[in-house]
């Protein structure tokens, strides 16, 4: 309809572009959507121009499909383009801002530099603390993603610290059974399997499946993992308790 309008109004055009790109990623059709978001780009930079907003968004989704992809070069030049337009429109203290910062700091993480990823999850951290506050919901972005870069690391107990604290805000600035909540409970697990504390990392496990079928289909990817954690670590539960069984014969 848009398209076939007299006077088509191309900006509404190129959102609807970058929405249904976003609806095609999580289909997992990867070619229709990088050629969804690369003509809604095209839209965008011609009619907004180069340093529009809506222009770094569409550059931020586009760069995260490049990320699920491994093309980690083509997302950071991405990544860098939204925040510099961000830095030129909105100054240095603008929540979008902070949120890209988080973005490029997960991609420094799937290529394992590390401390730049720390330093990058930290700016946004403090970013997000200065301009809305120690208990937004925005806030578990770079506290989730932070606490699991030191998962990663193994170091246990500062990923555990700030799970537990992504984990309030999310109770109490969001719905309980929230289905963001779910991903971090989930993680939070995971170091409780790593520490041998199996009775915690099933009941946070359960959690999130309970969170999961309330939000999501039965095949939904996450759910899946979910449900798969939760049988593995049974199945570790069982092992061990026949390894001791054996041994005590």
């Amino acid at each position: 309809m848009q398209e076939k309008a007299p006077s088509p109004d191309l900006s509404a055009l190129a959102a609807s572009l970058s929405g249904l790109a976003t609806l095609c990623w999580k289909q997992g059709k990867y070619e229709e959507t990088e050629s969804l978001y690369q003509r809604a780009i095209t839209l965008q930079e011609k009619i907004l121009g180069p340093d529009h907003p809506d222009l770094a968004a569409s550059l931020n989704n586009m760069a995260g499909l490049y990320i699920e992809r491994h093309e980690y070069k083509e997302a950071e030049r991405l990544i860098k383009r939204a925040i510099t337009i961000g830095k030129k429109v909105f100054g240095p203290d603008d929540p979008q801002l902070a949120s890209r910062f988080t973005h490029l700091a997960s991609l420094n993480v799937y290529q394992g530099k590390y401390k730049a990823a720390e330093r990058l999850y930290h700016r946004a951290i403090s970013m997000e603390e200065k301009i809305l506050g120690f208990e937004h919901p925005e806030l578990m972005y770079p506290l989730g993603g932070l606490a699991l870069l030191y998962l990663v690391e193994g170091k246990y107990e500062k990923a555990e610290r700030l799970y537990h604290r992504a984990i309030a805000i999310a109770e109490k600035t969001l719905d309980p059974e929230h289905p963001k909540l779910a991903n971090i409970l989930n993680n939070l697990a995971s170091i409780y399997v790593f520490q041998d504390r199996h009775k915690e990392a099933e009941q946070l496990y359960r959690r999130a499946i309970t969170i999961g079928v309330k939000a999501w289909d039965s095949e939904y990817p996450d759910l899946v993992t979910y449900r798969e954690n939760l049988e593995n670590l049974q199945h570790r539960r069982t092992s061990n308790k026949l390894k001791q069984a054996s041994s005590s014969e």
